[in-house]
């Protein structure tokens, strides 16, 4: 494997030349193996990013409670089961609702409020993959993490993963730190 410091040396010192400011991050990745970022416009139906692509367009629906369908449609059925409280029996109407409650009322009302820093403008859903962990999908994968680049908001800095769990034949969420 070459290294890639004389490029990046090579590359800054032409930016400096110019008086441009870029970030070698994409560089940096690509040479841990990770893989450059890389834009979902339109995800392959079946795909973990299919998922998170229909996932980002639930959350900008206007509608709050046809948002929220959509979106609990893609969590794994893992995440939808209840667990009793302490304490208490468990109720026969209770067994989902509550987990789904909870869904609602943290990491959705988030996922809500933050979307527009992942969605890419003018895109139906479009975001940017900063990386994928396992980078590539084999047919014994289970479970995979999306890291979303929050491109629409310079204070974020990091992109936080969204968990995917195989069901079926479908990738869902279990876990959504956006």
């Amino acid at each position: 494997m070459t290294s890639i410091a004389p490029l990046l040396r090579t590359l800054m010192a032409l930016g400096l030349m110019l008086g441009l400011v870029f970030t070698v991050e994409p560089l940096v990745l690509a040479s841990e193996g990770q893989g450059s970022p890389r834009i979902v416009q339109l995800a392959r139906p079946g795909s973990p990013e299919a998922t998170v692509q229909a996932a980002l367009v639930a959350a900008l629906e206007t509608d709050e409670i046809k948002a929220f369908e959509a979106y609990i449609a893609l969590v794994h059925p893992s995440r939808k089961r209840n667990t009793p409280r302490r304490g208490k029996a468990k109720k026969k109407t209770d067994s989902k609702s509550r987990s789904v409650e909870l869904i609602r009322r943290y990491s959705w009302k988030r996922f809500r409020a933050q979307v527009r820093d992942y969605v890419l403008p003018e895109s139906n859903g479009g975001f940017t993959m900063a990386r994928m962990d396992p980078p590539t999908l084999t047919p014994t994968t289970q479970r995979v993490r999306i890291f979303v680049a929050p491109t629409n908001n310079t204070r974020r800095t990091l992109p936080p993963p969204i968990r995917l769990e195989r069901s079926g034949e479908r990738w869902l969420i279990t876990a959504n730190s956006l």
